[in-house]
């Protein structure tokens, strides 16, 4: 018995293993390994197929799940789990993790280390007998933390084939032939392991793959079957089967296994084999141990310098994160060698900014993305740009003065051709024998910096493969944001954030060529991916490889395209003005981040970020928080926008519900995100998060660091267990006093909720579910308000928006049939029920071809809790956020339509060429937000060159993208206060709103130039009066 794990070096040896209490750094060596192997598994789920066998003595059994009671029956480990698949996903992770609800223990130490003996029963009846086409690869990873037994494997010399007259199948030589006496026997314990591994990764095993289990799970019997029934015998006419009429000679396309390969000049055929990776943990400094390990595993074809054991496929891991790489390291070996060719393109909705000005129409910013070379480009576009100009992108940013901040999740760093802050393991960069010590600056970071020419040759001793840059990386799906007061005719800041995984901050410039200059890059190393030991920064080392995004070996990477909120802390006299953004991660990882941008810091009044600039240190203040990473994430991928805004908090019971002098935060609104390792889509709660940004209390008399810290939680609401990951939210003040009241999202079980944070104290904060749709809601709302004639028109908000997402890769080929919906809340009644369907009114869209027209029934106030109508069934889908025009909703919405050819056949050992090619429908949608039914010709509606305007919906061939400005008009929209731009903290009673008209022409910006809107009525214009003593009659005086 081993009491204890010490430090390294480890000096333990041992033959039986039972420390369920040993553990080293608070974490016993098996529980590693599980992590290890949930991790794995989690990750490649739809990459490989999974067979798991406990190499020790003890028999395992489960809840037989066909028979009633508590009948168990005996594992059977031999089978490949399609993980895919999630009812064969939960089955292994069970096997893993255990399931008490099934009595399924999980993997435990102990029975002893079988390694030789059980080899020959898992490669026969599972690598073997499991095998699916004569040009599958077969690997075998063997993990051991103790001294192999010395217990042998049945004999199979073919001189035993005819005891029980002829009819025992094991004895087929594979292993030990003919030979006499048996070769093994006299092997040196230390190669008994290679005994077998060499014969494995040298001899084809085509000839001996049966249709039954000869070898029970020690290998350890001639006769006996070892099936899902436990063991018994094979039965043919009373008879044991002869071994040749139970063997397998053809694979599942029905071709021998020792076929030709197709196009092989020199006329090769299919042989099937094994290599043998190992892994050794814990072995410390036992030669014999580590060698009959290092012996076991396959050598590599040639040696590489940059590997652990630069001669073998052996790995040495002594703690949780040696195991985990070890496992990372041999599934990416695997990967790159099962590679399929392919080429990649991703086509993503436009993305559109527009920078204002006071005295000209705003400029659109747009993105187009090359996904030949996976960059981008920003082309700042004229407010009178034709489609041709648009596409010349002949105005764009400088990069020149580009400055990269690198963040650990605390920390920030400025990145120098001299910084020794970090080392090639930190970014999981193989070590060529320490050549290439500093390839982590010399070469990565200063790829990412875009430092040099590249037309430079990289050093002799790198290992990476760097391809050239350009200045962008790919914007897919990442917002564009401009804020600030005006500068040479632009908003000050314009933000963006790229897939390499750099937020993009750029200031406004006095050059018509170069109207933005690139400031500086931010890039949030430490955010988790698939688990807590799968981080951001580990994968920038595959964002410079020539190949990037071409082939199934160098897949494209999504490292952050998350949406983001960039504000501005209300403008008051004499006090500070602060611009910040936060950013949710996309599918580049779980959970947010918060930098600064520029201004003053509100509590000090210093200048910050952009405005900084000139001090050697000021990179040192962009960092304000990002969500917990590692064990303490409990986030899902978050994709969409989050939501920043101002909230009223304070715990004393007699706190003021009205106040805005004092106990103001700023605060981010995160939906808890998609997707959580480990847990099926149906199994991810969904939950909204709210996180204080400033450490400060915003007040109008405030403005101290007082109360929560910066990046502390606030709150934490579950809306629903199972709800499948909640989408971006939407804010809504009721009092119009710049404080937000109440938040409204859905999630991916079509689930609406209503968060209401109006009371102070956040333990006081509620959610309810007030309605489900029918398919997923995968984008924010947006509100409206009611007909004023409608009774409770004070109390309620209409909640829009569509059902729908494309956020799975599974999602392109689905046709369900989605819907658009208008509910209304009365968010002050006490009752808590849940609107159905039969309390909506039903509207219907009507195709002809591409357009549709709606239906225009009567909507009654006190009858109906809603509307909606449902969608083409093409696959149509509503997947960004629809926008406000007055009483108008104008929604984007999409179909795929997906189509493969080529010479698809059943045999994958065939060269095949297959194509799949989809496009896009977009349709532009309008309708009346109060009732769901169609324009008249006097309501508001955009107009564009796209199509007919006066139908409902317009179909438009490809990714459309369309953007209303109305935040120019001086007015704050109390229906959307978790958005960009500036904020506001004012007395409700000195705040006049009217959403129902504009102050000045509305700007419609689409992805093919500038649209108009029509019957958008304006807003009357006030004249002073004044008293004869303001009148001047002498322009002297």
């Amino acid at each position: 018995m081993i009491k204890d794990d010490p430090k390294e070096p480890v000096l333990e040896k041992h033959t039986l293993t039972y420390y369920l209490g040993c553990r080293y750094d608070g974490v016993t060596r098996l529980d590693a390994v599980k992590r290890a192997l949930n991790s794995v598994v989690d990750k490649y789920r739809d990459k490989f197929y999974f067979a798991l066998q406990p190499m020790n003595g003890w028999l395992r059994y489960e809840k037989d799940p066909n028979r009633p009671g508590f009948v168990l029956r005996r594992i059977s480990f031999n089978k490949f789990y399609d993980t895919s698949k999630p009812e064969e996903y939960r089955q292994l992770k069970d096997y893993i993790n255990g399931d008490s609800s099934k009595f399924i223990y999980p993997l435990l130490p102990g029975g002893g280390t079988y390694t030789h003996q059980r080899l020959n029963a898992v490669v026969r009846n599972t690598v073997f007998n499991k095998l699916r086409y004569r040009c599958q690869k077969s690997y075998l990873i063997i993990f051991s933390d103790g001294e192999a037994v010395d217990a042998w494997p049945l004999d199979d010399r073919t001189r035993w084939k005819n005891w029980f007259g002829g009819q025992a199948g094991y004895y087929d030589g594979y292993f030990d032939e003919d030979k006499q006496p048996r070769e093994v026997i006299s092997v040196p314990e230390v190669k008994k392991l290679q005994y077998y591994t060499d014969i494995l990764r040298t001899k084809s095993f085509g000839n001996y793959i049966y249709k039954k289990s000869f070898v029970d799970e020690f290998g350890g019997t001639a006769r006996y079957a070892t099936e899902d029934d436990g063991l018994t015998y094979y039965y043919e006419n009373n008879r044991l089967p002869k071994r040749d009429s139970l063997r397998r000679t053809v694979d599942e396309a029905g071709q021998p296994w020792d076929s030709p390969i197709p196009d092989s000049e020199s006329g090769e055929r299919f042989t099937q084999t094994v290599r043998t990776y190992t892994i050794g943990s814990g072995l410390g400094a036992v030669p014999k141990a580590i060698a009959y390990l290092r012996n076991g595993a396959s050598p590599r074809p040639e040696r590489d310098p940059t590997k652990q054991d630069p001669e073998r496929y052996f790995f040495k891991a002594d703690n949780a994160d040696e195991i985990l790489n070890a496992f990372e390291d041999i599934f990416k070996e695997i990967g790159v060698e099962t590679t399929e060719g392919t080429i990649i393109t991703t086509a993503k909705t436009p993305k559109i900014g527009v920078s204002s000005s006071s005295n000209t129409a705003s400029r659109s910013i747009m993105a187009t993305v090359n996904t030949g070379t996976w960059s981008s480009r920003i082309c700042i576009n004229k407010p009178d740009a034709t489609s041709e100009d648009i596409k010349a992108c002949k105005v764009q940013p400088s990069f020149s003065n580009r400055q990269l901040v690198l963040n650990d999740g605390g920390t920030s760093y400025l990145y120098s051709g001299s910084m020794q802050d970090f080392s090639n393991k930190y970014f999981k960069i193989p070590d060529n024998e320490k050549k290439n010590a500093a390839e982590w600056r010399d070469g990565l970071l200063n790829w990412l910096n875009r430092s040099n020419d590249e037309s430079q040759n990289k050093p002799q001793d790198f290992v990476l493969d760097y391809r050239k840059r350009d200045n962008m990386g790919e914007i897919l799906d990442n917002d564009i944001e401009t804020i600030g007061d005006e500068v040479y005719g632009l908003q000050k800041f314009l933000i963006t954030s790229t897939n390499e995984g750099m937020v993009y901050v750029f200031q406004a410039a006095d050059n018509a060529s170069h109207p933005y200059d690139l400031k500086f890059n931010y890039m949030p190393m430490q955010m988790d991916r698939d688990g807590s030991d799968d981080l951001v920064r580990h994968h920038y080392q595959n964002l410079v490889a020539n190949n990037y995004g071409k082939d199934s070996a160098h897949p494209h990477e999504y490292l952050l395209n998350g949406g983001f909120v960039v504000v501005g802390t209300p403008t008051l006299p004499n006090k500070p003005k602060q611009y910040f953004m936060v950013s949710n991660m996309g599918q580049g990882g779980r959970g947010a981040f918060a930098i600064n941008i520029g201004g003053q810091d509100i509590a000090t009044g210093r200048n910050i970020a952009v405005d900084n600039m000139s001090s050697n240190t000021w990179y040192k203040d962009l960092f304000l928080f990002q969500t917990p990473s590692g064990l303490a994430n409990e986030f899902g991928y978050t994709l969409g926008r989050p939501g920043v805004g101002i909230v009223r908090i304070n715990k004393d019971p007699q706190a003021s519900t009205t106040s805005i002098t004092d106990h103001l935060r700023e605060v981010a609104v995160l939906n808890n995100g998609y997707n959580y390792p480990g847990k099926e889509v149906s199994d991810n709660e969904s939950a909204l998060y709210f996180y204080d940004i400033l450490g400060v209390d915003i007040g109008t008399d405030s403005y101290q660091k007082t109360g929560y810290n910066k990046g502390e939680l606030i709150k934490k609401l579950i809306a629903d267990t199972n709800g499948g990951g909640l989408s971006g939210p939407v804010g809504y003040d009721i009092n119009n006093d710049g404080v937000t009241d109440i938040v409204y999202a859905g999630d991916y079980g079509g689930n609406l909720y209503r968060f209401d944070i109006r009371n102070p104290d956040p333990d006081k904060w509620t959610v309810r579910k007030i309605f489900t749709a029918q398919g997923p809601i995968t984008i924010t709302p947006t509100l409206f308000k009611p007909n004023p004639e409608d009774p409770r028109a004070d109390h309620k908000i209409i909640i829009v928006f569509g059902t729908g997402s494309d956020i799975y890769q599974s999602d392109k080929d689905k046709k369900d049939q989605q819907a658009i919906y208008g509910i209304y809340d009365d968010y002050d009644q006490p009752a808590n029920t849940v609107i159905t369907h039969d309390q909506l009114l039903k509207q219907t869209m009507s195709y002809n071809g591409n357009n549709g027209t709606l239906s225009n029934s009567k909507f009654e106030p006190t009858r109906h809790k809603g509307w909606y109508f449902t969608l083409n069934t093409d696959g149509e889908r509503v997947v960004t956020r629809i926008e406000r025009l007055l009483t108008t909703g104008v929604a984007v919405t999409r179909a795929y339509g997906v189509t493969r050819g080529g010479d698809l056949v059943d045999d994958p050992c065939r060269k095949t060429t297959t194509s799949e090619e989809t496009k896009v429908l977009s349709r532009l949608t309008q309708f009346n937000v109060r009732t769901g039914g169609a324009l008249t010709g006097i309501e508001p509606r955009v107009v564009t060159n796209d199509g007919d305007s006066s139908s409902s919906s317009v179909g438009i061939w490809g990714m459309y993208a369309l953007r209303i400005v109305s935040d120019g008009n001086g007015q704050f929209n109390n229906l959307d206060t978790l958005v960009s731009g500036n904020q506001q903290v004012v007395d409700p009673t000195k705040q006049k709103q009217n959403m129902m008209c504009a102050r000045k022409p509305l700007e419609v910006h689409s992805s093919n130039g500038m649209a108009g809107a029509e019957n958008v009525p304006m807003c009357p214009i006030s004249f002073k009066r004044l008293s004869w003593r303001e009148v001047k009659t002498d322009y002297n005086q």
